[in-house]
């Protein structure tokens, strides 16, 4: 784990926030679907371990941590955690994904095709792999699945 990795996510999380796509014209935001903030955890998780080297309080072990007096479950956010090694409890030392998690309201067709068409703007995104020199990134999603099912 390092701080650069932690970097990368959150520079990924703030351009998943930051994503548009045409809709019949419009430009549709993120935002314009009310998305929920599930992603606390690892942004806490982010926040601890910037400081884990200054507070003796600090543990991020696997998959429970404890940071001033709080305990949190990160097991939600990291997965593939010290494959090398005989357990993955510990100190997290290597990672193979890191996941973020996204909710949105879609209550009718209109608010779906906004989702479908964020949603296939990332899909297509993670396609190209261009995103960072030290992460790569996939969208698993009900409005991606159709679309991958249409295309083969």
């Amino acid at each position: 784990m390092s701080m650069e990795l932690l970097n990368e996510v959150e520079r990924l999380d703030k351009y998943v926030r930051n994503i548009t796509a045409e809709v019949d014209g419009t430009v549709v935001h993120y935002d314009d679907l009310h998305g929920i903030e599930i992603n606390y955890l690892f942004n806490w998780y982010k926040y601890a371990y910037s400081w884990s080297e200054y507070f003796s309080d600090i543990n991020l072990t696997y998959p429970v941590g404890h940071a001033l007096g709080h305990k949190f479950f990160i097991g939600s956010h990291f997965f593939g955690v010290n494959r090398h090694k005989e357990s993955p409890r510990g100190p997290i030392e290597q990672v193979e994904f890191v996941t973020l998690w996204y909710m949105n309201q879609a209550p009718n067709m209109t608010q779906r095709r906004r989702l479908q068409a964020l949603q296939l703007q990332l899909f297509k995104m993670s396609r190209v792999d261009n995103f960072s020199d030290i992460i790569s990134f996939d969208v698993y999603g009900d409005q991606v699945s159709s679309f991958v099912n249409l295309i083969r």
